[in-house]
């Protein structure tokens, strides 16, 4: 039972609304430039970004603990991780394995996407799956983005920015 709290411990549920709000601001953008709203296309990005969320989150709980960082940063409320691990280190490896798994199936879902619209949103979800991987803290702003950018581009099928002059 502890191995399960601590799995979901390292998934940091409160930090996993920002998912949504990201791909609504995604969705409320395409809405807003007059796109049509496909919302099979859309219960899928939610689905990923949720997944992709966790993947990044477990792993990077698992390498941190794995890498001895976690035992010597100093945690706060945004960094050192959850220190669920460091608590309870027999749950390393279903940590991982969450983490994977997530990521697959983010992955899967990202397939499918590609195939119900455009494969222009396949730079966006690459970048996620590098992030997800190697944990380089200044990718997770363009993850966030990614997010954003994927919902509208697979709502849109293009993205065009219209700047307007005062």
């Amino acid at each position: 039972m502890i191995t399960i709290k601590t799995v979901v411990k390292t998934i940091r549920p409160s930090f996993l609304v920002l998912a949504p709000v990201c791909v609504f601001l995604g969705l409320g953008t395409a809405f807003a430039s007059q796109h049509s709203i496909n919302y099979f296309i859309f219960a899928q990005i939610m689905t990923a970004a949720l997944l992709a969320h966790i993947s990044v989150n477990t792993l990077n709980e698992y390498f941190d603990f794995n890498s001895g960082l976690d035992l010597k940063t100093t945690k706060t409320a945004f960094s050192g991780g959850s220190g669920a691990l460091p608590a309870h280190p027999q749950a390393a490896r279903l940590v991982l394995l969450t983490g994977l798994i997530s990521l697959l199936l983010t992955m899967s879902i990202g397939i499918v996407i590609i195939s119900e619209s455009d494969a222009q949103v396949l730079p966006v979800g690459m970048l996620g799956i590098i992030r997800s991987l190697n944990g380089i803290a200044l990718l997770n702003l363009f993850t966030q983005d990614g997010h954003i950018l994927g919902s509208l581009q697979a709502q849109a099928d293009s993205i065009a920015f219209d700047i307007q002059h005062a």
